[in-house]
């Protein structure tokens, strides 16, 4: 997909109403703990090639999923599905909600 395609979209997402759907970061770093696969991504399963990204290597994170970083340059979307990859299968992985401010990131001790 083309940058003018992405905005397009995005702006008519936000026409209907749409929230955004940011990456559960939470989640896939519970389901990574879980499942220990020898790798695992994060990106818009819509536009794969350009927006994933590896975050786990079989052996240790390669990015803090603690700081919610931006994957590909993106951490959230009104109109495309944030998805986490491990070993090839692929499975949604978000939430909805506005990005939160430094005060409201998650505190979970497991994390």
């Amino acid at each position: 997909m083309n940058s003018m395609r992405a905005f397009l979209e995005k702006g008519k997402a936000i026409a209907r109403g749409a929230v955004p759907k940011k990456y559960d970061y939470v989640g896939a770093y519970m389901r990574i703990q879980a499942k220990c696969p020898k790798s695992a991504r994060l990106g818009m399963v819509e536009d794969w090639g350009w927006t994933s990204e590896e975050i786990w290597n079989g052996e240790e994170f390669l990015v803090d999923l603690k700081s919610e970083p931006k994957i590909a340059g993106i951490r959230e979307s009104v109109w495309a599905t944030p998805t986490l990859e491990m070993d090839g299968e692929k499975e949604p992985c978000w939430i909805y909600g506005e990005w939160p401010d430094d005060k409201k990131r998650n505190t979970n001790e497991n994390f």
